[in-house]
This record gives C-alpha cells, sequence and structure tokens, in this order.
C-alpha cells in the first residue's frame, strides 16, 4: 500500500508498563503494532496528501522527499489504484514504469474496474508478522498471558518450594 501508510521501528518492549504504552497506541484509529524479524514497529495507515485521488499517482513526484526518492516500487507488496489492487510481481504492462500509475486509468479494462480489494491476494493481514496488533484488546490479552500466566507460575514454583521445606 505505498504513499498509503508508514512504519516506524519502536523499542522492543520489556516491561509491562511498555507493553501497555503500546496499547495505548493502539487505542487509536488505523493504528496497528507489528514484529517483524524480532523488530518492533507502528504501522500508520494514513494516505499521503500529495497522493493523487483520481490516479493514485505522486502529485510532486519530481520534487518528492528524499524518502520517497530512495523507495523501490519492486519492494512493494502491491499497488492500489481506485478500488483495484494489482500484484508488481505480475505487473500490468500499462503501468509506468516511472511512478507505477496506471497509463490508460480512464479507459482501464471492465475487468479492472471489477476488480476489489476483497479479490485482491495481498490484502492486509496476510503478512507473516511474528506478532501483530491491531487493536488495543489484543494487546492487552497478550499482556494478561505474557506476565499473569508467569506470575502464576512463579507462585506455584514458590508454594511447592515452601512445603518442602
Amino acid at each position: 500500500m505505498c504513499c498509503r501508510y508508514f512504519a516506524l521501528p519502536i523499542d522492543t518492549p520489556e516491561s509491562r508498563e511498555d507493553f501497555d504504552d503500546i496499547r495505548w497506541y493502539l487505542c487509536h484509529e488505523d493504528i496497528s503494532v507489528f514484529v517483524e524479524d524480532g523488530d518492533w514497529y507502528l504501522n500508520v495507515k494514513n494516505k499521503c496528501r500529495h497522493l493523487s485521488e483520481k490516479d493514485y499517482r505522486c502529485l510532486i513526484y519530481d520534487h518528492r522527499p528524499t524518502i520517497c526518492r530512495k523507495y523501490k516500487h519492486s519492494d512493494c507488496d502491491f499497488v492500489e489504484d481506485g478500488d483495484w489492487y494489482l500484484n508488481v510481481k505480475n505487473k500490468c504492462r500499462h503501468l509506468s514504469e516511472k511512478d507505477y500509475r496506471c497509463l490508460i486509468y480512464d479507459h482501464r479494462p471492465t475487468i479492472c474496474r471489477k476488480y476489489k480489494h476483497a479479490d485482491c491476494d495481498f490484502i492486509e493481514g496476510d503478512y507473516d508478522y511474528e506478532l501483530h496488533f491491531t487493536n488495543d484488546q489484543e494487546m492487552e490479552e497478550y499482556i494478561k498471558v505474557k506476565f499473569d500466566n508467569n506470575v502464576t507460575e512463579k507462585r506455584k514454583i514458590r508454594h511447592s518450594k515452601g512445603h518442602k521445606a
């Protein structure tokens, strides 16, 4: 979803309080947190204000920020064009090599006009993250499992040691 989100690395949480801080992020709309290759990220779904509503092309392409210039479209899992998504690995010949906009958008084939997001193989949530939290309730449940179950186990160990004496 190029130009429709950004992900920022965050510190790896260690304490219950750290995890609760992440739960606070997840209380907000269009936020998720994921872990990939052991690194934690805050994902913010927020479309770039310079992305054209008509054809999803960059309106400041020649003057775009450096971070955008470093980004390669070939690294993107999919490119959105209106309501239809296109797998870049099997890209359409009508996509611009420069900025991956549809060169025939106003005259695109009927099948492209009918293609819906739900039909796409690359929909959100299909990534193989180690962990992926999309709301505060998921994080709250994770905190309970991670910390409360450990406390219960520690109590059992302490209790069993106390009876051996």
